[in-house]
C-alpha cells in the first residue's frame, strides 16, 4: 500500500504492475477519508490495481499474486538491457523471420469499415505469438506492447479498431507517448 507523498513514488517508475487485492495507490488513506468526509472506503476503492489499471491508467498491468507479480517483472526486463547504453538482449528463435502470414487474410477484413482485433494481428506477426501489452486496461483504442522479431526485442504502437475504430484521444496519445519514450530510452 502506498498513500501520501509514497503514492507519487510508483508513478514515476517505468513499470508499475499492481497485485490484486493487495496493491494499492492514492494520495490519502482511508483514514484519513473518513475523518475528512465521514465515508468508509477499502483500500481497494480508494487506489487499487483496478482503478490504476483501467480508470487513472498510472499502473502497467494487474496480476493475481506475488508470484505472478515477480514472473511479469523478470519477463518486461528480459526485453531490455541492463542499462541505456547496453545493446538491447537478443534470443535465439526457431520462429522465420521471412515466413508468410497466411493468417493475415482471415483476420483483417477486406471491407475497410470492419473492425478485427489487431492484437490477433500481432500475435501472427511477432515470433512464436508471444506479445507483452502494457496497460492493456487503459486507453484500450491503442496498444503498447513488447515482442520480439526474429528474436530482436521490438516496442509496438498499434491502434486498436474494434475500440472506438482505433481512433487517438487523449488518453491513448499519453499511453503510446510514453510507451515511445520508454523505447527510446533503451534502444
Amino acid at each position: 500500500h502506498c498513500a501520501a507523498g509514497t503514492a507519487y513514488i510508483p508513478a514515476l517508475a517505468d513499470f508499475i504492475p499492481m497485485v490484486r487485492g493487495t496493491s494499492s495507490m492514492a494520495l490519502a488513506g482511508r483514514h484519513l477519508v473518513k475523518a475528512a468526509t465521514g465515508e468508509d472506503v477499502s483500500e481497494e476503492e480508494m487506489g487499487g490495481s483496478a482503478v490504476h489499471t483501467k480508470v487513472s491508467g498510472v499502473a502497467d498491468l494487474e496480476v493475481a499474486d506475488d508470484a505472478e507479480c515477480l514472473a511479469t517483472v523478470r519477463r518486461y526486463l528480459s526485453f531490455f538491457p541492463s542499462n541505456n547504453r547496453d545493446a538491447v538482449p537478443v534470443q535465439a528463435c526457431s520462429d522465420p523471420v521471412d515466413r508468410r502470414c497466411e493468417e493475415l487474410y482471415d483476420i483483417v477484413p477486406t471491407r475497410a469499415r470492419r473492425a478485427y482485433d489487431m492484437r490477433e494481428v500481432l500475435k501472427v506477426l511477432v515470433d512464436d505469438g508471444d506479445v507483452f501489452e502494457m496497460k492493456p486496461d487503459w486507453a484500450r483504442n491503442v496498444i503498447t506492447a513488447f515482442a520480439r522479431v526474429g528474436g530482436q526485442p521490438v516496442g509496438i504502437v498499434a491502434s486498436q479498431p474494434k475500440v472506438l475504430g482505433g481512433t487517438l484521444d487523449v488518453n491513448s496519445a499519453d499511453k503510446a507517448a510514453r510507451f515511445v519514450w520508454l523505447c527510446d530510452a533503451f534502444g
